[in-house]
């Protein structure tokens, strides 16, 4: 999917990082991080999710599931402030939307940028919590094998529509 970076989202992006906690990062750093908003900000604006109340929740999707949307390379990295938001999350969210960048700067995003991104896919609050990993990279962190977990459910999906038409 091609997303058209617009003046509103980067007005958009600079009202987050007037709310967001920079822990320590550089500013370009920051706005690029910031810059994973640009998702959720799309289908938002074109009305195809609703906004929620919560900050721990991005939006109501298609589906009316309470998403959070993260953007991953391999796996999912949770830091130890990370995962205490997941745990925040438990009662009000339904899963987690995984995205990632197929085409992207390797700096802050601009009015009149393109950029494009894919579904990785969809994992449940239960299927992420009961998947945490100790990071052996991070001190106190974890990751999340989003992507195996993906294709085992694919698989399982598999095995049992060949057991039902068998």
């Amino acid at each position: 999917m091609k997303i058209k970076v617009t003046q509103d989202f980067i007005d958009y992006r600079t009202d987050k990082s007037q709310i967001y906690n920079q822990r320590g990062r550089s500013d370009r750093k920051f706005l690029m991080d910031l810059d994973a908003e640009l998702f959720e900000w799309d289908k938002l604006n074109h009305w195809e999710w609703r906004e929620h109340p919560s900050w721990m929740v991005d939006a109501y999707d298609e589906w009316d599931r309470k998403i959070d949307v993260k953007f991953i390379r391999g796996f999912w990295n949770v830091s130890r402030e990370k995962t205490l938001n997941l745990i925040k999350q438990r009662d009000v969210l339904d899963g987690y939307l995984f995205m990632e960048w197929i085409s992207k700067p390797s700096r802050p995003l601009q009015a009149g940028d393109e950029v494009e991104v894919r579904q990785v896919g969809f994992l449940s609050y239960g299927d992420v919590a009961d998947n945490l990993r100790k990071s052996f990279k991070e001190p106190d962190g974890f990751y999340v094998p989003v992507r195996k977990l993906l294709e085992d459910q694919t698989n399982d999906a598999g095995r049992a529509e060949s057991l039902e038409s068998a």
